[in-house]
């Protein structure tokens, strides 16, 4: 039986937040390392200086990586077909898996985190990596179709309500 989980909202986000943390984290990043690296007999504190770019360079690269995530990893489209493959189609790029080859799936974060978004979290682990899949409202459906088509997958976690278990 093939099925069709929309993740709502989630294609237009994937770009608005992916494309511009990946180049302003890029930009952040380079200015940091040669801030750091940059010509050590300029006058000046040089600890300073180093200090700088070592915390330009660490906050660009972690929004340069949020935004590759949601560009390259988190889904906004799964399809379950009927010969076992799963679809996962991305801002960029498609993944194609068999049900068989999926290990594990974890439930993480909560509903309400310290900012009242909801921060859960289906991770879906393959032997080749994972993909995050954000929390939509036939998450338990997927999951329930996905353990259907592969018994043998583990279902670990919870999620957090409120900031309860």
């Amino acid at each position: 039986m093939e099925h069709t989980y929309h993740i709502p909202g989630e294609r237009a986000s994937l770009f608005i937040i992916g494309i511009p943390f990946t180049v302003f984290g890029g930009i952040f990043a380079v200015i940091g390392v040669l801030c750091a690296l940059g010509n050590q007999t300029s006058s000046g504190n040089s600890f300073g200086r180093i200090f700088t770019g070592v915390m330009f360079a660490a906050v660009g690269s972690t929004a340069a990586y949020i935004g590759w995530e949601h560009l390259f990893k988190r889904p906004w489209l799964i399809m379950t077909l009927a010969d076992g493959t799963i679809e996962f189609r991305r801002a960029v790029r498609s993944t194609w898996l068999r049900a068989g080859t999926i290990t594990a799936l974890e439930k993480r974060g909560r509903q309400e985190d310290s900012e009242g978004q909801d921060s859960r979290v289906l991770m879906l682990r393959y032997p080749g990596g994972s993909i995050p899949i954000s929390y939509f409202d036939e998450v338990e459906a997927l999951i329930a179709d996905i353990h259907s088509r592969n018994p043998a997958v583990r279902v670990h976690g919870r999620w957090q309500h409120n900031g309860k278990s």
